[in-house]
């Protein structure tokens, strides 16, 4: 899903009311919500659709709607019921449900991993060691001989 049209008139995303054709006519404020939320939010989400990056779109999604909220004038902060128009809580409404319909889309990650089972690792047999084979011994010391003592005592 690369645009907005492609979010909203997608038969597999519930986006739009039951009888409703086609996009509705957003005005100035909803579509910057509408056009921010496809590029920045809709489209990342539905190409990574994990829960993390779901939750972390819904809240850009939310912040981004109030902003635009609170700085609109009082036309354009009517709740749906109450618009005369297509407006920003309605395609605030929509944004939400357009991340909700992909997560539900989306795969359950927990339910595709695989169980690696390791083998027991079994070391090869090496023979004798070189000590064993040869009857020399490393890096054990020698018992002092008496020719040393003397050497020590002339010091």
């Amino acid at each position: 899903m690369s645009n907005i049209d492609d979010v909203l008139n997608n038969p597999t995303l519930r986006l739009l009311k039951p009888g409703e054709i086609g996009m509705p006519r957003w005005c100035r404020e909803s579509r910057q919500l509408v056009d921010w939320a496809a590029q920045h939010v809709i489209t990342p989400a539905s190409e990574d659709p994990t829960p993390t990056t779901i939750a972390i779109a819904k809240g850009h999604l939310s912040d981004r709607y109030w902003r635009l909220h609170l700085s609109a004038d009082r036309t354009h902060r009517k709740s749906t019921d109450d618009a005369n128009h297509p407006c920003l809580h309605r395609a605030y409404q929509e944004m939400w449900q357009a991340l909700e319909d992909i997560a539900l889309t989306a795969p359950v990650v927990d339910l595709l991993r695989t169980v690696v089972v390791e083998q027991p690792h079994e070391e090869p047999d090496r023979g004798p060691t070189v000590e064993e084979e040869s009857g020399i011994v490393i890096g054990h010391q020698e018992d002092e001989t008496e020719e040393s003592n003397e050497d020590d005592e002339d010091a």
